[in-house]
């Protein structure tokens, strides 16, 4: 399991892996190393506070959001010329 979806815990004790099936738990330890996500008490309203510290994702979100910016516009430039 590469990928841990962190941002999907809405609670403390489900962040910290209390809340999931201990074989999961151990499975996911064993691979990993670690549980691999942290609360963060100091997250904003509009972030997750259950995060993976240690996840990259190469900047692959921002150039996907220039993409739907750019294709918004072109979309919209479409719509007021024709």
């Amino acid at each position: 399991a590469d990928m841990h979806l962190c941002i999907l815990y809405d609670s403390r004790a489900a962040c910290l892996g209390e809340l999931v099936p201990r074989r999961w738990y151990n499975l996911t330890v064993a691979e990993l190393g670690a549980w691999p996500c942290e609360w963060d008490d100091a997250a904003l309203v509009t972030e997750s506070p259950c995060v993976n510290p240690k996840c990259e994702d190469g900047d692959v979100l921002h150039d996907n959001q220039l993409r739907i910016v750019c294709e918004f516009h072109l979309l919209l430039y479409w719509i007021v010329t024709l």
